[in-house]
């Protein structure tokens, strides 16, 4: 993959983690209660993982391509060069990182979302402290 691509990507899903981020701010102070303030803390850090991502992407891309001498002929006093196209390996892991980061949110965010909706069960029922209206 190539370091554009994981750029745009990366900054797609900040751009839409900041979007979430603020809109759970609007809610929060609209509601009388503080909202979702963890989900809020998740966001945060999500947002701030990316943009050091952003850095790491600028940093891997290099390129690992280059015309390089194989081999020299000299006759007399002229010398010729014969030239080829050589790439080395790339061993960047930001796709890697970016797609762990991701699938950790993922994993964090559905649980969270899980456990609240059994917190909103209880409170409903009344095991749990609160009211239901």
């Amino acid at each position: 993959m190539g370091n554009v691509t994981v750029l745009f990507g990366i900054a797609f899903v900040t751009i839409i983690l900041v979007y979430m981020f603020f809109k759970l701010s609007d809610n929060a102070s609209k509601d009388a209660t503080r909202g979702h303030f963890l989900l809020q803390l998740l966001l945060l850090f999500l947002i701030l993982s990316s943009v050091n991502l952003i850095g790491k992407v600028s940093l891997d891309d290099k390129d690992y391509c280059s015309w390089n001498v194989v081999n020299s002929t000299t006759t007399g006093s002229s010398t010729s060069y014969d030239y080829e196209y050589q790439c080395e390996t790339n061993t960047n892991t930001t796709p890697d990182i970016f797609y762990k980061i991701t699938t950790w949110f993922f994993r964090l965010v559905s649980s969270y979302v899980f456990f609240y909706f059994i917190y909103e069960v209880l409170k409903f029922l009344g095991w749990v402290g609160g009211s239901s209206e």
